[in-house]
């Protein structure tokens, strides 16, 4: 699962309607900033990483087993047979 969220999402929308309460607002102008200024999205994993170590009540979290395929390369072409 990808945490992108653009001027589309619907995080984004929430942030910047009409009826936001006022951090959302100045939420929504920092990302406006940050669109305009650097890239068209943002990727919240490091505020959902740093949220999940501090142990906030707000973010859950399950223990999964990841197993690594050794059958194909990663996205920068490593591994694969051979």
């Amino acid at each position: 699962m990808r945490l992108e969220i653009t001027a589309g999402h619907p995080i984004y929308r929430a942030l910047a309607a009409s009826a936001a309460p006022e951090w959302a607002v100045v939420l929504a102008a920092h990302l406006d900033r940050w669109y305009a200024g650097w890239h068209p999205a943002t990727i919240q994993h490091d505020a959902l990483t740093l949220s999940a170590a501090l142990e906030l009540p707000f973010v859950d979290s399950v223990p999964t087993a990841v197993t690594p395929r050794r059958d194909r390369p990663d996205d920068r072409g490593h591994g694969g047979p051979g």
